[in-house]
């Protein structure tokens, strides 16, 4: 019964995947994060002031447990831009989740890199890492081994979509708009104040 539901549960993603190719769990760039809880119940969701660009409403989006990972970063209105989810696999499943996660995102080419890595023994270790763009979104999906030393025999497999924008550039975007705001707010009231003021005669 349990191969079954495994069987049904990865013909649903295949299924699904052209329709679901932007975005991890339904969730897309330009949702707003209140989304993401629903969507992802692995852990306690936990919002939190961005270090960089906190001063404008920046967030960021964690779930961190033992087998899985959610990271996300919102602008200032709540949109997310970026989003980062991965979680633990047997490293017997690593080919499944390197072809599973290239299906859905329409990754090609779909190969190991065997280059870059090596252990103390010289040996290369298997690392899957490709992107796709779609206009203005950068898709990135991944597999690598875990690092911990309780987790030998497991990877993490991972998916990342941002809308494209680096996050300094959103924060000098944003800060631009404070000062903008911050002058028409000094303009708005100097005209008050011009409206509201007894009329003078001249005095020259």
């Amino acid at each position: 019964m349990k191969k079954i539901r495994i069987l049904v549960a990865n013909l649903l993603v295949l299924t699904s995947s052209f329709t679901l190719a932007d975005s991890i769990r339904s969730v897309k760039v330009g949702d707003h994060y209140s989304v993401l809880a629903s969507n992802f119940a692995e852990g306690q969701l936990v919002t939190s002031d961005d270090p960089m660009g906190k001063e404008y409403g920046f967030k960021v989006h964690r779930i961190e447990v033992e087998d899985a990972t959610l990271f996300a970063r919102s602008l200032p209105t709540g949109e997310l831009y970026d989003i980062n989810f991965a979680q633990l696999i047997p490293m017997k499943q690593a080919d499944e989740f390197k072809d599973g996660l290239c299906e859905k995102y329409a990754i090609s080419p779909c190969e190991w890199d065997t280059t870059s890595l090596k252990t103390l023994t010289g040996k290369p270790v298997p690392q899957f890492q490709a992107t796709r763009t779609n206009g203005d979104t950068t898709i990135t999906v991944g597999v690598s081994q875990a690092r911990r030393s309780d987790q030998q025999g497991f990877y993490w497999a991972g998916a990342g979509i941002n809308g494209g924008r680096h996050q300094k550039e959103l924060i000098k975007e944003w800060k631009h708009k404070a000062l903008l705001a911050a002058e028409e707010e000094k303009a708005k009231a100097a005209r008050a104040a011009s409206e509201n003021a007894d009329r003078v005669e001249m005095k020259f």
